[in-house]
């Protein structure tokens, strides 16, 4: 996707001090497929181990079943994990630094891959059973014939606490490690591995608050003013890649717990500039004017906002007279 922000992003674009992938999972039919089991055959995968279902990981990524696991239990998220790990082919060039987990057997866990391979990785281990054999067919980008072919074997794992049975203390904890190092991600340039961990913190400051608020007046404070932060870097990674309704809720949920919060008001106006709402736009840079009256970027974005918004009403007077000449 087309960036929102050039490589001369203004500090307040990139600073991100103080402040999933969620991806869902769909079962499609293979069968009838001869031409791809042929391909597996000149792989050299036993026709017994082969299996009828595709499990689409996400939009670039697809998972065959090679060898059914065992038992009913699966990973789960910060699960440690022993596992194999092999390229078995493609058309893109994978080396280590790009996979993120090294190949053969190692010890990960899961939610702590920090490379665009590894977080669909680790999506995957989520969904294995113990001695499971998988292929992951991913793709370079969405509608992109480039791929690279993994082959993962989970060969054991141990139990984790579960997101829904950590107490909120125990929530913030992780949220706070998952946001900063999904900030540290954001600055060396990982934007989707950094929005992962910003979606993971965001979903345990949200599943923390009730019970969090109730308990403790300072931690309410503090888990609204990481909340907050966390909804503005969902913000500058959607704004990286050009999701600008994205951008505009996030940073709405961000005013909903801030409504004085500057940098909210300037990526949301950014996001309206590039939607072409140019009102919504110059009323959240006035807003932020009023909280700092001297920020120069507020300032030079207004004046811009002003310009394109004049030209906007006039061409709009002009085709209004000649309807009604």
């Amino acid at each position: 996707m087309e960036a929102a922000m050039s490589n001369g992003a203004t500090a307040m674009d990139m600073d991100l001090e103080g402040e999933s992938v969620a991806m869902d999972i769909c079962c499609t039919s293979d069968e009838g497929d001869q031409e791809e089991k042929k391909g597996q055959e000149d792989r050299g995968v036993d026709a017994s181990l082969r299996e009828t279902d595709i499990l689409h990981l996400t939009r670039v990524c697809e998972k065959r079943l090679l060898q059914k696991g065992q038992g009913l239990s699966s990973p789960v998220p910060g699960a440690s994990c022993k596992i194999s790990l092999q390229i078995a082919g493609g058309t893109c060039e994978c080396d280590a630094q790009s996979l993120g987990y090294p190949s053969g057997e190692s010890s990960v866990q899961i939610g702590e891959g920090d490379t665009r391979l590894s977080s669909i990785i680790d999506i995957a281990l989520l969904r294995m059973k113990r001695g499971e054999i998988s292929e992951l067919k991913i793709y370079r980008e969405l509608g992109c014939e480039e791929y690279t072919l993994l082959h993962i074997t989970l060969l054991d794992f141990s139990s984790a606490t579960s997101y829904w049975r950590m107490t909120p203390t125990e929530k913030y904890a992780t949220a706070v490690r998952h946001k900063e190092r999904g900030t540290f991600l954001f600055r060396e340039g990982h934007i989707e591995p950094a929005f992962a961990r910003f979606s993971v913190a965001t979903r345990l400051l949200l599943s923390a608050q009730p019970r969090y608020f109730s308990e403790d007046e300072d931690g309410e404070k503090s888990c609204q003013q990481l909340l907050c932060q966390c909804y503005l870097n969902l913000a500058a990674c959607q704004m990286k890649t050009g999701c600008h309704n994205h951008v505009v809720t996030n940073c709405s949920h961000a005013l909903e717990l801030e409504p004085s919060n500057v940098k909210a008001r300037y990526r949301r106006a950014s996001a309206l500039i590039s939607l072409g709402d140019y009102s919504l736009a110059k009323e959240d840079l006035e807003k932020g004017l009023l909280q700092e009256p001297c920020n120069r970027v507020l300032n030079d974005l207004l004046q811009t906002v002003s310009a394109k918004l004049s030209q906007s009403n006039a061409y709009l007077a002009k085709g209004l007279s000649k309807m009604f000449a």
